[in-house]
């Protein structure tokens, strides 16, 4: 979802790391983007992972060669309008309870933005940078 956000202002996503799911999903998606595979998922709960100190060096690395390459890196976008839906596993609380509709807008930026107005405990102030206003 991060990646299609920065897309929708023209800034491509050039790093992600995680498991061998998501960085195998955002391959897919941005082929020329730099991935770091810091763990190989067993289960939705559970993970193999790399060292942490070898991790970092993973992840230092990949940003560094993104960075280099970022003329490379096409932005990620989703034409609108897009629709956004709540999707989850069985166990946890039930989502159309809380968004009994889906979300239509132009963008997925906006999308998301009116999702976020929508959930009860989204408590901020996205026309004031954290909520906080300057004196």
């Amino acid at each position: 979802m991060a990646a299609a956000i920065a897309g929708d202002y023209s800034v491509p996503t050039v790093f992600v790391s995680g498991d061998d799911k998501i960085t195998a999903e955002i391959k897919s998606k941005i082929p020329k983007i730099e991935t770091a595979k810091v763990k190989q998922a067993l289960s939705v709960y559970q993970a193999c992972s790399v060292i942490p100190a070898h991790a970092c060096g993973m992840i230092y690395a990949g940003v560094k060669n993104g960075i280099a390459r970022r003329s490379e890196i096409k932005p990620y976008h989703i034409p609108g309008p897009v629709k956004l839906n709540l999707l989850d596993g069985p166990g946890h609380i039930d989502l159309k309870a809380v968004l009994p509709e889906d979300i239509e807008a132009p963008t997925i930026d906006q999308a998301f933005m009116d999702f976020e107005h929508r959930m009860t405990w989204t408590c901020f102030d996205t026309a004031k940078l954290n909520g906080f206003v300057f004196p």
